[in-house]
């Protein structure tokens, strides 16, 4: 049995505790806001990054990786990639990894959110989601040289009046390799996606991005919908890091699969319970939920006692079936000057590349609460390393087009993988 010995200061009482202010965390804390009578709070170990120039300017994300706002996961080892160790980039700060990525706005296939209903989960499913994507963003409408640039839409499946800004940089207009592009993909048989968020993203498309077009900025999470509503008496953001739930007990002493509290620690290392009035939201992304929710003895039974934690609810599933993607580049020298933004994107059917063996995040100890052991197991089902020769085969096969060979030199020999 596990005994924690730590001076407990216990924060205001919230009708709702979010456990991370990340791309969910903050939308929810947003709109539960919106209700003057109910207080939020969101517990975030991340810093108020609004004006650091890695994180609002399009051009400098990759400047922000294993920064002190990346936390930057090392996975274990993996012998089906060569015993190599992977970095898993996950944002730190407030809006999480949404100031850190690539800002590529693609909403998920249809196909996948109907997956969600079919596994039991009645209502979730694209028809009913798809009015909640138009509510939250506000499309920016192509100019007519993006357009020539390749950057294509379709009005009905765009919102304009919500919080988050999408569309395409200015840059992009000066780019001239677009239509080369897919005409490449178009001659093996790749088919024009004229607007890959209408819930089929199988093609070629010029995707838009989190960007405000007009201040070419950054519209991550936080800018969108925790900066314009922080003035909101009833929204707090608590600046520590989660632990565990707090569970209620009985008069006998035992616990109860109630949680009461939230507990965290402040950036002055003190130990703080945040008081649940309602309902505490786990939002802390897949790499940090697995974590808390083992602390607090909800979890694999075997794991926890590993961990020297009292099992509270027996749930296998917890850390399990992690499905992650990696990415194989495959890197060419350019014969030609090109200046742009890259905003294209060719997917094949999802179901033809998703890995078949399933991964695990798991908490590292009981005191190192930042160090997940993350294993995504890559490679080692055969499948999934043909499948992975199979794309890399189909992109050398896109270089070498009549139409596309030409602008390329020979392939630089600096293929990299990484996780993705």
């Amino acid at each position: 049995m596990l005994l924690f010995f730590a001076i407990q200061l216990h924060a205001a009482k919230f009708d709702y505790v979010i456990i991370g202010g990340g791309t969910c965390g903050l939308l929810l804390a947003n709109r539960l806001s919106e209700d003057s009578n109910t207080t939020i709070a969101v517990i975030e170990p991340g810093q108020d990054v609004r004006n650091s120039p890695n994180v609002t300017d399009p051009e400098n994300f990759l400047a922000s990786f294993n920064t002190p706002i990346d936390w930057a996961y090392p996975s274990v080892v993996q012998p089906g990639a060569a015993n190599r160790s992977f970095t898993f980039h996950s944002g730190r700060a407030i809006g999480g990894t949404s100031t850190i990525n690539g800002m590529t706005y693609i909403r998920a296939d249809a196909a996948e959110i109907d997956a969600w209903e079919a596994l039991g989960n009645e209502g979730w499913n694209w028809e009913a989601l798809f009015p909640y994507y138009k509510k939250v963003e506000r499309f920016t409408r192509p100019t007519m040289a993006q357009v020539a640039a390749g950057a294509s839409y379709e009005p009905k499946y765009h919102g304009q009046d919500g919080e988050l800004h999408v569309g395409f940089r200015y840059a992009l207009a000066n780019g001239s390799f677009e239509e080369i592009a897919q005409e490449g993909w178009q001659a093996l048989g790749s088919p024009v996606n004229p607007d890959v968020n209408d819930g089929d993203t199988r093609g070629f498309n010029v995707w838009p991005q989190t960007v405000d077009r007009e201040s070419d900025l950054r519209w991550d999470a936080a800018r969108a919908f925790y900066y314009p509503v922080q003035h909101r008496t009833n929204l707090s953001i608590l600046n520590g890091t989660a632990i565990r739930l707090v569970w209620s007990t009985t008069k006998d002493g035992s616990r109860r699969k109630k949680a009461t509290g939230v507990e965290y620690t402040n950036t002055k290392n003190e130990t703080i319970v945040a008081t649940i009035g309602k309902e505490a939201v786990l939002s802390a992304g897949s790499l940090r939920t697995p974590l808390l929710l083992e602390l607090s003895g909800i979890g694999n039974p075997q794991i926890l006692e590993s961990l020297g934690v009292d099992t509270i609810i027996d749930l296998a599933g917890v850390g399990e079936n992690l499905q992650e993607q990696p990415n194989n580049d495959i890197l060419f020298s350019g014969a030609l000057n090109v200046t742009g933004s890259t905003t294209y994107a060719t997917f094949g059917t999802a179901e033809d590349i998703y890995g078949h063996n399933k991964g695990s995040v798991h908490l590292r100890s009981v005191h190192q609460v930042d160090q997940p052991v993350i294993d995504p197991r890559y490679f080692l089902a055969d499948i999934d390393l043909v499948t992975q020769i199979a794309i890399g085969k189909h992109a050398q096969a896109f270089w070498n087009t009549s139409c596309v060979e030409g602008h390329t030199k020979l392939s630089s020999n600096r293929n990299s993988f990484h996780d993705g």
